[in-house]
């Protein structure tokens, strides 16, 4: 099941791109991390760690995979909508890859929430071989080296410790200029993870997500 989603994403960056190539339109593929961060699951793992709901996966053989907070995917997508290069790939990651299990146990420190309890990996294959084969049996490091340099973005949270910590207390990551406007603001984080403007030529509207329940 793993290799297949793989292949499906693979063949449909490979479209675009194709596409590009044969002048149709202006391909870009943006190959994002995993999201986390307020309206990407927080919010539910919160309580689900609350309630000893969310376990640890033990017997994992994977190192860890790339991640990405909510806020910082946004941004890489505006920068790319100004910077990106025609026909090329971006990996939008920050700059630690990690385990899911890392990520939950942090977590659960940082709401205050109990230690998570510990299952066997062959007890979630059957109900999540999907997850089972990604996230907690496979050792995926990324370079983001090309997104800084190209489309001039870094990641406002280094890994997901600094993403949660400052989700917690409030953090606002600001804006992103644009080059043709210089000091003005084309995105703007209204609150953590949440984005209020964007001010762009294709994309003449503004966004508002609805602030995440508290916790």
């Amino acid at each position: 099941m793993a290799a297949a989603s793989l292949r499906a994403l693979a063949e449909e960056e490979a479209q675009i791109l194709e596409a590009n190539r044969a002048a149709g339109i202006e391909g870009i593929a943006l190959r994002f991390g995993g999201f986390y961060g307020p309206g990407a699951g927080a919010e539910i793992m919160t309580s689900m760690l609350r309630k000893r709901l969310l376990p640890v996966i033990s017997g994992t053989r994977g190192r860890g995979g790339p991640w990405i907070h909510v806020s910082d995917a946004a941004s890489a997508t505006v920068a790319a909508l100004y910077r990106g290069r025609p026909g090329q790939s971006y990996n939008i990651a920050d700059d630690q890859p990690a385990r899911l299990n890392d990520l939950v146990e942090h977590l659960a420190n940082a709401v205050g929430a109990p230690h998570p309890i510990s299952i066997p990996i062959w007890l979630v294959r059957p109900f999540a071989p999907f997850m089972a084969a990604t996230w907690l049996s496979t050792s995926l490091v990324v370079s983001n080296s090309k997104a800084k340099k190209q489309l001039e973005w870094t990641p406002c949270f280094p890994s997901y410790k600094e993403g949660i910590s400052r989700d917690r207390a409030g953090h606002r990551c600001g804006c992103l200029k644009s080059p043709e406007s210089g000091k003005k603001c084309v995105l703007r984080a209204a609150e953590p993870g949440l984005i209020e403007r964007v001010d762009h030529p294709r994309l003449q509207h503004t966004i508002r997500e609805a602030e995440p329940e508290p916790t």
